[in-house]
């Protein structure tokens, strides 16, 4: 049942779309979810939740969640009551949050990986501007990676085992030996040097679809005692699939989870692209039936782990 409250939301959304009283709830539902966020990770100047960190985030959730991304007209769409507007607005407030996250991670993510790429695997290349990066003895000159590989690259970092996220504000993301994976990868995708920039568009990319789902965990959650054995059955089950996957097939599936395209995959492998295509039918089709088989017991929800883990140990065993 409409209340007073309610109608005049609605009223005012008909009249100009976000007025004070839309802005007031907005400013509720911030100070609300915010209490459970630590603002030297979410906020955007100061280390704590003052009026004027709160009002950044009420313009923020008003014009990026509500009107850039049509939320307020589906809020308008699905609510049948003031209370299903404050869950939603909450839900809002959460996502921006997730967002701000999303850029604070990948920061961290391109600090460690400049680290990386001035160690002894990397050399600049000479005359770049900005920095381009490559694998020391490759050849590879000053040439932008396209946007599809760009893409591929993004696909195959998506693909890496991730740590778990907590309420702290050094969250790695990706362990050390994860992260150069990642760079590896991204060199590999693309073929080309790589800048800084490069590897942030990879990055973005790879993390917008899992990240802000993974970081909206109330702040402080822990995850349980059970999950260190879960991920030695992981790697058991993992162990025991490449032991049943032909090096033929552990190269094809690794190319088809890095986002490699069929023709590419045909010239990889010296076929033509319909044997390739009926290769990788009967790579995959292989691996369901193995892993229906090692790991039939296992929850539905740990296949994108397990996802995860394979992909990684492929990477390995390719690489080798």
């Amino acid at each position: 049942m409409n209340g007073p409250e309610f109608d005049l939301l609605l009223a005012e959304a008909a009249s100009q779309r976000i007025g004070q009283r839309w802005l007031g709830e907005v400013q509720t539902a911030c100070t609300e979810v915010t209490r459970r966020y630590d603002p030297a990770v979410y906020a955007v100047a100061e280390r704590a939740w003052s009026d004027g960190e709160i009002d950044e985030l009420v313009q923020d959730v008003t014009v990026e969640q509500l009107l850039h991304q049509g939320q307020l007209a589906y809020i308008l769409d699905v609510s049948r009551s003031i209370d299903d507007v404050r869950r939603l607005l909450r839900f809002r407030v959460r996502r921006e949050l997730a967002r701000r996250r999303r850029r604070t991670v990948v920061d961290r993510l391109l600090a460690r990986l400049a680290d990386l790429l001035d160690g002894d695997t990397y050399e600049p290349v000479r005359g770049s501007v900005p920095t381009r990066y490559r694998p020391v003895g490759s050849d590879v000159g000053i040439e932008a990676p396209s946007d599809e590989s760009l893409r591929q690259a993004a696909a195959a970092v998506r693909l890496l085992p991730t740590s778990q996220a907590t309420g702290e504000r050094s969250s790695p993301v990706f362990r050390s030996e994860v992260l150069a994976q990642v760079a590896s990868h991204c060199f590999r995708a693309t073929g080309t040097s790589l800048s800084i920039d490069d590897f942030g568009q990879i990055l973005r990319e790879a993390l917008t679809s899992w990240l802000p789902e993974f970081l909206e965990l109330d702040e402080g959650q822990n995850w349980p005692a059970e999950q260190a054995s879960a991920e030695f059955e992981l790697e058991d089950i993992v162990n025991s699939l490449l032991g049943e996957i032909s090096e033929e097939d552990q190269q094809i599936l690794y190319a088809k989870l890095s986002g490699v395209s069929d023709s590419d995959l045909a010239s990889q492998l010296g076929m033509s692209r319909p044997t390739t295509a009926r290769r990788k039918s009967e790579a995959f089709d292989r691996l369901r039936e193995l892993l229906a088989s090692e790991a039939g017991d296992m929850e539905f929800a740990q296949t994108p782990q397990i996802a995860q883990v394979l992909y990684l140990r492929l990477s390995q065993a390719v690489d080798q």
